[in-house]
């Protein structure tokens, strides 16, 4: 009954409350390299706002990149057959999550994601190069 209606009705990403930091990364990341692909810019793209706070968007869309990728914290263009693996995170309170992320290519490269959970939403509020903490 039930898990047959769970199974046919998955949650929308950014909506669920019951959808795990790790899982929400992961679909953003889905998204974001897929944009990547063809559009420099995917700040510009509303559908970010389902998935980054508001407010870091404004001033991505202000201010833009620093030479490197805000997202990828890297300053060259990874692979189409980058391999993007979100590992397991850490709850710093009921509020705030760090997910550690690696794109897979000829080399890995780490970063850290941190997510916030306001009123049971989820959304990217920061990005970290965790290179210079290896």
């Amino acid at each position: 009954g039930l898990l047959v209606l769970a199974l046919l009705c998955p949650a929308s990403a950014g909506y669920s409350a019951e959808q795990t930091p790790e899982g929400f990364v992961q679909e953003f990341y889905r998204w974001y390299l897929k944009v990547l692909d063809t559009d420099p810019r995917p700040e510009r793209q509303d559908t970010i706002l389902k998935y980054v706070d508001p407010q870091k968007v404004e001033w991505l869309r202000r201010y833009g990149n620093d030479g490197r990728d805000y997202f990828t914290q890297l300053g060259i263009d990874l692979a189409p057959d980058v391999r993007l693996n979100v590992r397991p995170g850490t709850a710093i309170n009921e509020e705030l999550y760090i997910v550690p992320v690696d794109f897979e290519a000829i080399k890995t490269y780490h970063i850290v994601v941190i997510v916030r959970k306001k009123s049971g939403e989820l959304s990217i509020v920061r990005t970290v190069d965790a290179y210079p903490h290896l």
